[in-house]
């Protein structure tokens, strides 16, 4: 790192952090004399999978991290700035160092401790703003990205449960209700985060500082990041405020539409909670997969393979109109 920082440079307090499934994240301080700075080593997780099409369909975007970084805070969005890729003299394999945001993902903390309760009434229409604010960014200065709208989702995750031996009504249930409510087709695509929610969102008691975990970005449609948000999973100890546990719908979708994004309906913002949901489902399934057949030996994945059933039940509500 010398060659990189300078010969006074020190690192100290290097930690790998606990949280990621499909990236290797460590957190350490870059001491230069009297200076110090708070930096983040990103190393791609192993890439065994149990499914040919599952790296591309739940990572696509993990090769091009760094660029879309760049573009995004190119933009003036408040995320990580990007130092430098590694190369072969470093010696680590792949990977790259970004500066390390202000505040935290700990969503209990979040969602409960009271200092954090002027971010709780400022994070959904500053999410707003952000998603608006990705659909600035001209797709034609980003790498080549998947393209994922919603009947490209719906037939690659098809493919993923036909690579499973076990039969699950529920999930072919929502599939057929999808293939009977397909969106228009997306006139532009735009740049997708793609696990837009709470765990991904660095906040301090102002609110949101920054967002993380770039790495299943592709082309496709803004209304996929506003309903995935809201999704009854990522809400944890309020399930009763749709946007991440904080606000109500409307918080978000006023902001994003006040800070120029494009229109989206609520018929739209339905489907692609019902896609998320059958998607959240599939990446159950698929990370308790992987655990059982011994690809990764983290409890965490197997863990979340004993989740399925609660996007299962969130399916049926949503089918049934029955969620807010």
């Amino acid at each position: 790192m010398r060659r990189r920082f300078g010969d006074r440079a020190v690192i100290r307090n290097l930690e790998r952090l606990t949280f990621g499934a499909s990236a290797e994240t460590w957190r350490f301080d870059l001491i230069d004399g009297a200076a110090s700075s708070a930096m983040i080593l990103r190393m791609p997780a192993p890439k065994a999978t149990t499914h040919t099409d599952l790296a591309a369909i739940f990572s696509p975007g993990r090769d091009h991290e760094v660029a879309i970084l760049r573009a995004v805070h190119g933009a003036g969005l408040p995320v990580a700035k990007v130092h430098f890729e590694l190369d072969a003299r470093d010696g680590l394999g792949e990977g790259f160092v970004m500066d390390r945001l202000a505040g935290l993902t700990d969503t209990t903390k979040v969602l409960g401790d009271p200092d954090y309760e002027g971010a709780r009434q400022r994070l959904a229409g500053q999410l707003g703003g952000f998603r608006a604010g990705l659909n600035s960014i001209d797709t034609a200065d980003l790498p080549v990205l998947r393209c994922q709208d919603g009947p490209a989702m719906v037939a690659d995750l098809k493919r993923v449960v036909d690579g499973f031996d076990i039969a699950h009504p529920a999930i072919e249930l929502g599939f057929a209700w999808l293939e009977d409510h397909l969106p228009a087709a997306l006139g532009q695509p735009y740049l997708v985060h793609g696990d837009f929610r709470l765990a991904n969102f660095m906040a301090d008691t102002g609110g949101l500082t920054g967002v993380i975990d770039w790495e299943l970005a592709h082309f496709g449609d803004p209304a996929e990041d506003l309903a995935w948000v809201c999704l009854r999973s990522w809400r944890f100890s309020r399930p009763d405020l749709a946007v991440a546990g904080v606000a109500e719908r409307s918080v978000l979708y006023d902001a994003y539409h006040g800070a120029g994004g494009r229109p989206i309906s609520r018929e739209e913002i339905h489907f692609w909670e019902v896609l998320g949901t059958v998607r959240w489902a599939v990446i159950c399934l698929y990370q308790g997969a992987q655990f059982v057949r011994g690809v990764r030996a983290d409890l965490a994945f197997g863990a979340v393979g004993r989740r399925v059933s609660e996007p299962l039940y969130d399916l049926i509500r949503l089918i049934e109109n029955r969620e807010d």
